[in-house]
C-alpha cells in the first residue's frame, strides 16, 4: 500500500505547508542538520542522502500533526520533517524529510459503516486495494510482503514491508516501504506508510524503515474521540 510513497519523489508537484510538529527531547548528538537539505539527492550514493539516513536511524522521536489537530504522527528527527500534500492522491495528512525527499511518511484515513470494525488485517487489505490501481499505473515492481505482528495500547497492528523499484524514463527508483493500521478510532480504518528512496544506500534505507516499524505503531496518539478526513484538515 505504501509504494506509490516513493513514485511520488519523481513528482515536484508537493505543496509545502507547516511544519505543525511537536518536538520531542534532543538526544545527546546533534548532527547538523544542514544535511538534510541538499539539491543533489537525486544522485546515486549521495552523501547528503546518506547524512539524512543517519539521522533517521539516530535521532529521537516527536510528532507531526494534521492541520486540525486531530491525530500525532510519530516522526524520527521531527524537526527535518515538513507537512505536504501528495497532489493528486488523496491522503488524510503527508509528510517529507529534508527539502530533497529523503523519506516520506502520510496516512490515509477511510471512515467505515457505523457497525464495521476497524480491524487492522481488513484496513490493510482495504487500502491495498486503493493502492492497487496507482502500482499499475507506475509500473510497480516489488518483493515479497513481509508481514510482522505489533501492538497499539495492548491491541494488535499487522504491520508490512517490502522492497520495491520503478523506472521513469531513463531513472530507476528504488525505494523500502511499511505500512500498517493502527485502531486508534472507532469504525475508522487510519493507515500510516512510510517509504524510504535507496539513492545508492539500500540497506541504509532498509535499516531506517525498520525503525520506523518498530516504533511507529505504539507511538501513535490519536487527539480526539472523532477521526475527520477534510482537505481542510490536509
Amino acid at each position: 500500500m505504501a509504494v506509490w510513497l516513493a513514485a511520488l519523489t519523481l513528482s515536484t508537484s508537493a505543496c509545502q505547508g507547516a511544519p505543525g510538529q511537536v518536538q520531542a527531547p534532543a538526544s545527546a548528538a546533534q548532527p547538523d542538520p544542514a544535511g538534510i537539505h541538499s539539491a543533489n539527492a537525486g544522485e546515486a550514493a549521495d552523501p547528503a542522502h546518506r547524512d539524512a539516513l543517519n539521522r533517521l536511524l539516530d535521532e529521537s522521536w516527536g510528532f507531526g500533526r494534521d492541520r486540525d489537530d486531530q491525530l500525532a504522527v510519530p516522526l524520527p528527527d521531527p524537526g527535518g520533517w515538513k507537512r505536504v500534500r501528495f497532489r493528486p492522491f488523496h491522503f488524510f495528512v503527508g509528510f517529507k524529510y529534508g527539502d530533497e525527499h529523503h523519506a516520506l511518511q502520510a496516512v490515509r484515513v477511510e471512515q467505515l459503516e457505523a457497525d464495521e470494525l476497524a480491524d487492522t488485517r481488513g484496513c490493510v487489505r482495504r487500502m491495498e486495494r486503493w493502492a492497487g490501481p496507482l502500482l499499475a499505473s507506475f509500473a510497480v515492481q516489488l518483493t515479497e510482503f513481509h508481514d510482522r505482528a505489533l501492538s497499539w495500547r495492548g491491541q494488535p497492528v499487522l504491520a508490512r514491508t517490502v522492497d520495491g523499484r520503478v523506472d521513469y524514463g531513463l531513472q530507476r527508483l528504488e525505494f523500502s516501504a511499511a505500512w500498517l493500521a493502527v485502531p486508534a478510532y472507532p469504525a475508522t480504518c487510519a493507515v500510516l506508510a512510510f517509504a524510504v528512496p535507496w539513492r545508492g544506500e539500500p540497506e541504509l534505507a532498509r535499516r531506517v524503515r525498520d525503525r520506523w516499524v518498530e516504533h511507529a505503531a505504539r507511538y501513535v496518539r490519536p487527539l480526539t474521540g472523532k477521526l475527520t478526513d477534510s482537505v481542510a484538515s490536509r
